[in-house]
């Protein structure tokens, strides 16, 4: 029971409870709930507008769909048996989408965790678990995770409270505690059986991480997007405050209350002889608020990485090295990104391996794995096939490397499976109609 008891975890979690407001913070943040719409105007009839600029949401949404959008490719090499288990396993836990939501979270909080259970029937389940439900203990030397709490929050109906349970997961066992109504210490859950054993043989857990730093992708253009937003509120209030120009009235008695209220109602007052009124306006700098925020989302694209969509050297039949330029900068962030997901797959698989094992009968090994991914980026597909066609024949690239060339094509060695069978079906075609041919005459 090292380091296992109720005391101690239920110390871990005061202090991991600073974290969980960290993270509820960007979360937040991404859904669109940003500090400007704290923004108040002293006096009743002052503009207030609350302009959003989440730029935060556009930038984790931009690199996970360019990183994860299309399915990462995993394969075994060498057995056709663990890889039906493994697609079997990833089928059933829909893997494209689960990478897909792990990257949103892992950009957005800089870590996530996958959990790895069998439910009740027996099918092993991968779950995507936040980091704010989540403390990790790892070995100092090793870096290798030696104890996970997973804590949450249950109604206790009778007492009209919240209670604390926690799951403590070490080695192949798991330890259930829940919080004492009374005394509100954290005590092992005899209602159920504990400690309980699970097939995995270690701790169910794979940690990914953003970055070496594990920070969000949020930190990086908060202040931008920030000042962003004022700006636009701000303009907006100028330019709702000057639509309609102050009147400035001149008259030999002053203008009492009433009659400003009226003025405001009908846009009618009544002047003593003599009296006289304009209209006064205020210019706003538009040139210089334009220039001023295209200076900030040009700084915001270059931090973030991402590239201006709608920039207008964009469009057109850009070449494929102009493409590669234009995606440079996110391109060496999801290199990053990459090897943290890759090696958060190879743990996941190691978790997965007596399961695997098991099922197939076959001793399962790391070496034999192929992960690929597979950029989701705008392509000049006519240029590839130009290349091709150029190539071809020339005996310099055999035909799958070709292939493979296309972006449009994920298993080039299906396909010329699929051309060599639609050949010989030409060629027996062809054979049965000049038998006929022959037959006829």
């Amino acid at each position: 029971m090292d380091n296992l008891d109720g005391k101690f975890i239920k110390q871990e979690i005061d202090k991991h409870r600073e974290k969980r407001e960290l993270y509820k913070y960007y979360d937040d943040i991404y859904i669109g709930k940003h500090p400007i719409l704290n923004k108040t105007i002293n006096g009743i009839d002052n503009a207030n507008n609350k302009v959003v600029a989440n730029f935060d949401k556009y930038v984790i949404d931009a690199t996970v769909g360019y990183f994860l959008g299309k399915p990462v490719i995993i394969q075994h090499n060498k057995s056709d048996n663990i890889q039906y288990i493994l697609e079997d396993i990833f089928t059933e836990n829909d893997k494209d989408d689960l990478f897909v939501e792990t990257g949103i979270e892992v950009l957005k909080k800089g870590k996530a965790y996958w959990f790895i259970y069998q439910d009740e029937f027996g099918n092993t389940k991968i779950k995507k678990v936040k980091p704010d439900e989540v403390i990790v203990i790892k070995n100092a030397t090793t870096d290798e995770i030696e104890r996970v709490y997973r804590y949450y929050y249950l109604e206790d109906i009778e007492n009209n409270k919240l209670l604390l349970y926690v799951e403590a997961y070490k080695g192949n066992k798991v330890y259930y505690y829940v919080e004492n109504e009374r005394t509100g210490e954290l005590i092992l859950d005899y209602s159920r059986q504990n400690p309980t054993t699970h097939i995995f043989g270690r701790i169910p857990f794979v940690e990914i991480v953003n970055n070496e730093q594990e920070t969000s992708e949020i930190d990086v253009i908060y202040t931008i997007r920030d000042t962003f937003s004022k700006i636009l509120s701000y303009t907006a209030d100028e330019f709702e405050a000057f639509r309609n120009a102050y009147i400035v009235i001149n008259s030999g008695e002053n203008v009492n209350e009433e009659d400003v209220l009226k003025l405001k109602d009908q846009g009618i007052i009544s002047l003593d002889e003599g009296g006289n009124f304009r209209f006064e306006t205020k210019n706003v700098n538009t040139d210089g608020v334009e220039k001023h925020l295209d200076r900030l989302e040009k700084l915001l694209h270059k931090l973030s990485g991402v590239p201006d969509m709608s920039d207008e050297n964009f469009g057109g039949n850009l070449s494929g090295v102009s493409l590669k330029l234009k995606f440079a900068g996110l391109e060496h962030k999801c290199i990053i990104k990459e090897r943290k997901f890759t090696k958060a797959i190879r743990d996941l698989l190691k978790i997965l391996k007596p399961v695997i094992e098991l099922k197939t009968g076959e001793k399962f090994n790391l070496r034999d794995i192929d992960i690929q991914f597979i950029r989701n980026i705008p392509t000049n597909d006519t240029e590839y096939i130009d290349e091709i066609v150029k190539l071809q024949g020339t005996g310099l690239i055999d035909k799958e490397t070709l292939l493979s060339r296309l972006p449009f094509i994920s298993d080039p060695l299906a396909i010329l499976e699929k051309v060599e069978a639609e050949q010989e079906k030409y060629i027996d075609f062809h054979k049965v109609a000049e038998e006929i041919d022959n037959n006829v005459m």
